[in-house]
């Protein structure tokens, strides 16, 4: 018979041997649920980046397919809205995704509600623009749509689409980065009045980089410096307009447009090359960078941490080899990790050529840059959000030919979003904790 001591003794030795676990000093993750996001007449097969609202708890997913931004609520893990949809405002999964949209996006709390924007293609065209959805508080009621566009003279072209957006809520100025241009340029919107302050044409002059094709990824607004940051895949290029070497990442005032400041990663000593897409700011400044590349067993891929504080100003560089060749990464302020969706993932090789054998990952880190963890995804999953409410992990899954391990996964044949969630959940440690003491209580009360 266990005896009220017995099992007092017996639940204070399960909980301190739970808290000891690694899950609670690093987070580990596993799928807890799908969502359905295509059908069977209109599957999910286009999409680019995602964002989740902490203060709303919504996740937002820029969806080629139906030509809109799919609204998903992380409280209840449900398609609840898909702003934009019949209004034929995005270019849609077009033949070339230097013409497609919508693309990149961001969404900052403004005075009277929410400002979400969408990096775009118009329809039928090879302009790039930006679709400015002003929301109420509640992030899913559209109080006005803009479209915006971010040619003008100085604009190489074709313009072709605008990939990421930010925004200045300091400056009220908008950042849209083209990179389907030859060469990519980054333009500075006044979002008053729509008018364009300064593009930036990365051609090497007055201080550029020489970006040429391909030459500009994701942008994000730097809450700290108050500045914008722009990731640069490949900061030179050959006679050609082919890139070279290593990429990084440009600083930029958001009212001028002026270049404040280049991180070159070769300069900074990623060991090595890396050309990267997506950024998101972490703690303390630190800026998670992950590298496009996909690599070799002799020359990975990496996932960089670069402290743009650091050695006066210059930076420096933490890098992790665990992943490769992903296009978004995403911060989770309420456990200090972050999250990677990669199109490749070492050990295993390198994929070949044509990218049949790969091996997708989710890849976990924590605010050190410390890998902890990987999850298998499906092929070409690029796109990451985290709610840091819930700090459920959400990656976009595509229904394509080349992704069969959908059909075995439930709600996602025509496509879906994967939510990963913490293993044990964070609430269930104090569940157990007051069962197992109600439970010698119970033991206490019985007669012996």
């Amino acid at each position: 018979m266990l005896t009220p001591l017995r099992v007092m003794l017996a639940a204070g030795t399960v909980l301190a041997s739970l808290a000891g676990t690694p899950a609670l000093a690093s987070p580990t993750y596993a799928l807890q649920t799908t969502i359905p996001i295509g059908s069977r007449i209109a599957p999910f097969k286009g999409y680019d980046f995602s964002i989740v609202d902490p203060s709303t708890q919504l996740y937002y997913l820029t969806d080629r397919s139906a030509g809109a931004v799919d609204v998903i609520s992380t409280k209840t893990n449900t398609l609840v809205k898909q702003i934009g949809l019949g209004q034929n405002l995005f270019g849609g999964v077009s033949t070339s995704n230097d013409t497609a949209g919508p693309n990149g996006i961001s969404i900052t709390d403004v005075a009277g509600g929410k400002l979400l924007l969408v990096g775009n293609t118009a329809p039928n065209s090879n302009v790039g623009n930006v679709i400015a959805f002003n929301l109420a508080a509640d992030g899913l009621a559209v109080t006005n749509t803009r479209t915006i566009t971010s040619q003008n003279a100085n604009t190489p072209l074709p313009a072709n689409r605008v990939d990421g957006v930010a925004y200045s809520p300091v400056a009220n100025t908008i950042l849209a980065a083209n990179n389907a241009s030859t060469p990519g340029a980054i333009t500075i919107i006044n979002n008053a009045d729509g008018g364009i302050i300064k593009t930036l044409v990365l051609n090497g002059t007055g201080g550029l980089p020489n970006g040429q094709g391909n030459g500009v990824e994701a942008p994000i607004y730097n809450t700290l410096t108050k500045t914008f940051m722009v990731a640069i895949p490949n900061l030179t290029s050959d006679s050609g307009g082919a890139g070279t070497g290593g990429g990084g990442i440009v600083e930029i005032d958001p009212a001028t447009g002026n270049l404040l400041r280049t991180f070159s990663f070769d300069a900074l000593g990623a060991p090595t090359g890396c050309n990267p897409n997506g950024i998101v700011q972490g703690a303390n400044g630190i800026i998670g960078v992950a590298c496009g590349n996909s690599g070799t067993l002799a020359n990975p891929g990496l996932t960089l941490f670069l402290d743009p504080a650091a050695n006066g100003g210059k930076g420096s560089l933490t890098s992790s080899t665990a992943v490769q060749g992903a296009d978004q990464i995403a911060y989770n302020s309420s456990n200090n990790t972050y999250a990677e969706a990669a199109r490749y993932a070492l050990p295993g090789g390198p994929p070949p050529p044509d990218g049949t054998a790969n091996t997708p990952l989710l890849g976990i880190f924590d605010g050190s840059g410390a890998f902890i963890q990987s999850l298998p995804i499906t092929f070409n999953d690029h796109s990451v959000a985290i709610d840091p409410v819930s700090n459920e992990i959400l990656v976009a899954f595509g229904a394509t030919s080349t992704a069969p391990a959908t059909t075995n996964i439930p709600g996602c044949s025509f496509g879906c979003v994967a939510v990963y969630a913490q293993v044990p959940e964070p609430d269930s440690l104090p569940l157990l904790a007051v069962g197992l003491i109600g439970l010698a209580a119970v033991v206490r009360r019985r007669p012996t």
